[in-house]
């Protein structure tokens, strides 16, 4: 194959891999009141549809790009298409609000091995002096499946139902799956050895867990209930805890010596401001625009 062909290939089934996973991601706000009505999902349910894939997907990102450079990053990357593939058909089969959760969370661990081993696997297919270029292609693909997300996920529910906008990927990822076992080559990190930080990644995906509970089930509980302040508690003592175990740590989640630059600290303060609002505002429209104001979802 010529290279040219070869870099088309496999940027294309790494591609449709990043496109199927970042529209899931967005795909579902415009559909949470149809999912809402049919399976008696409640507000907080709906919130932990939303975020039980956020919740795994940021948690184990790191990890799992340091899983592609010790396993092999073509992989790691198959494995997440297919643990993705098989939560999508999980999710459009559910019939409680709690198996649809759990479906969401293996997305997010399918798509967290996605991202990582994906920018690995692009820029090892073009030379040192087209990088940009390969990461340009990765974030256009990401963008717009962010973009359209929404778009096409009130028009699934508005044609067929909710369940089809889970559908629609299953068959993107077998795509991406077929193509890059077959075009892309595997590829490593020989130079550094392996670290996988697996306390400090148990002790944040508990820590924050604790914290979206809280948050999520305070109006329901009351926010003065033994059990949220319990989870409040809990999740300021393991923060504290990640912490110091993160300092003692070579190659650590998070570098704790960055929030020392103030230029650092303030563009990370603005990106979860914009990133809160930005959510929250997902979140709340199509159910204040499709059930109180009886709009459609397209």
């Amino acid at each position: 194959m010529k290279e040219s062909a070869h870099r088309f290939w496999s940027s294309l089934g790494i591609g449709l891999g990043v496109l199927a996973g970042a529209m899931d991601w967005a795909i579902v706000q415009n559909a949470l009141p149809a999912i809402q009505r049919d399976i008696g999902a409640s507000i907080s349910s709906l919130q932990w549809i939303m975020n039980s894939f956020g919740l795994f997907m940021t948690s184990l990102l790191v990890t799992m790009g340091r899983l592609g450079d010790v396993f092999g990053r073509r992989r790691i990357f198959n494995i997440g298409l297919l643990i993705f593939a098989l939560s999508c058909l999980g999710a459009a089969l559910s019939t409680t609000p709690f198996a649809l959760i759990v479906a969401r969370a293996f997305q997010g661990i399918g798509f967290a091995m996605l991202m990582p081993t994906s920018q690995a696997l692009l820029t090892h297919a073009y030379p040192e002096n087209e990088h940009g270029k390969a990461m340009g292609i990765w974030a256009t693909l990401a963008g717009v499946g962010l973009v359209f997300g929404p778009v096409l996920g009130g028009i699934i529910v508005s044609l067929l139902s909710w369940n089809w906008i889970f559908y629609i990927n299953i068959p993107i990822a077998l795509a991406s799956f077929v193509i890059v076992r077959a075009v892309v080559e595997e590829s490593r990190n020989e130079e550094h050895p392996p670290h996988l930080d697996i306390k400090g990644i148990a002790i944040f995906i508990l820590a924050l867990g604790s914290l979206i509970f809280a948050i999520i089930e305070a109006p329901l509980w009351g926010w003065s209930s033994p059990t949220i302040l319990s989870c409040f508690g809990a999740a300021v003592v393991l923060f504290v805890i990640y912490y110091f175990v993160e300092k003692k740590t070579d190659l650590p989640l998070i570098q704790f010596s960055f929030f020392k630059n103030r230029q650092f600290t303030a563009g990370a303060l603005t990106i979860f401001c914009g990133c809160f609002m930005f959510w929250t505002t997902f979140f709340l429209m199509p159910l204040y625009l499709q059930n109180f104001r009886n709009e459609t979802p397209w």
